[in-house]
């Protein structure tokens, strides 16, 4: 994480537990695609109407994002 304030640059490390050593710290990059904040909601949502939308709008990222590579 890079921060700037009064001229001067600070670089911080965004670190948070590594699941597969729950002892160890990881650094991680906190900015996401929308592709991985869709999951995120994904994750989040109970109720099933919101919940497609979501579902949509992963699969319209993954297909118009696959098609762009062909």
């Amino acid at each position: 994480m890079i921060k700037k304030w009064d001229g001067h640059d600070s670089i911080k490390w965004y670190k948070t537990q590594n699941p597969e050593e729950p002892s160890a710290l990881m650094n991680v990059n906190p900015v996401k695609n929308s592709y991985a904040a869709l999951w995120d909601e994904y994750k989040a949502h109970l109720s099933s109407v919101p919940l497609i939308n979501v579902v949509g709008k992963i699969l319209e990222y993954y297909f118009l994002a696959s098609a762009d590579t062909d």
